[in-house]
């Protein structure tokens, strides 16, 4: 009789370990699903991160394409207060650079516009009031008699009546006999056909006659 309890009870330990036994499948089944919900929670920080990447890229691009455009139009600001100014030269006519002035103070005469200038003495080959849309450079001058020391020579350009260029030069020292030039480079300032001219001023007054000329169309 003792022996069949012993063997009963036997048989009762062995079912319940049977049943405590860990389900290996089930187990299986969800580490499988851990796995996949962190595989995707990954995959959608990704695409999270890419994109914010992204608009951060696109912002940045904006703001730089902002930023020229804001500097574009300080320089056309700029330019337009004060207007870009082009390499002032001047010559010396032949006869007697310097001297003491007489009495009467400045003259000036032969004023207007040309394409070029003397290398020998600075002045004008010759004078005219029409240029082609691709001329390079346009030079004013005028011959400056019984110009006195620290003279101011300034020079405007106007087209359609505005300002577009200005430049002043002072003479170091007395002269009788000085040519003065300045030129307009067209790299600077674009020579748009029409009405242009070229006002010299000596100490602030208005040196006549003025230089009016056209610019033609190409």
């Amino acid at each position: 009789m003792i022996r069949f309890w012993l063997c009963l009870l036997t048989l009762l330990l062995a079912g319940c370990q049977v049943l405590n036994a860990p389900n290996m499948g089930a187990t299986r089944d969800a580490e499988s699903t851990a796995l996949v919900q962190e595989a995707t929670r990954l995959v959608d920080a990704h695409a999270t991160d890419t994109a914010q990447i992204q608009r951060t890229a696109q912002a940045g691009a904006t703001e730089i394409a902002a930023s020229s455009s804001i500097n574009r139009q300080l320089l056309l600001t700029v330019r337009a207060v004060i207007p870009p100014t082009p390499v002032r030269q001047v010559g010396v006519a032949v006869e007697g650079a310097s001297a003491t002035v007489g009495p009467g103070g400045p003259q000036f005469v032969s004023t207007g516009v040309a394409l070029s200038v003397r290398d020998s003495d600075g002045c004008a080959d010759s004078l005219q009031t029409q240029f082609d849309a691709g001329t390079p450079r346009i030079y004013v001058n005028t011959r400056a008699v019984n110009l006195p020391a620290r003279t101011v020579m300034r020079v405007e350009w106007l087209y359609d009546g505005q300002v577009v260029s200005s430049e002043a030069w002072t003479n170091p020292n007395d002269v009788t006999n000085f040519c003065v030039w300045f030129y307009l480079d067209s790299s600077i300032i674009p020579f748009t056909p029409g009405s242009w001219i070229a006002r010299l001023y000596a100490d602030d007054k208005l040196v006549e006659p003025q230089a009016p000329f056209t610019i033609l169309a190409g």
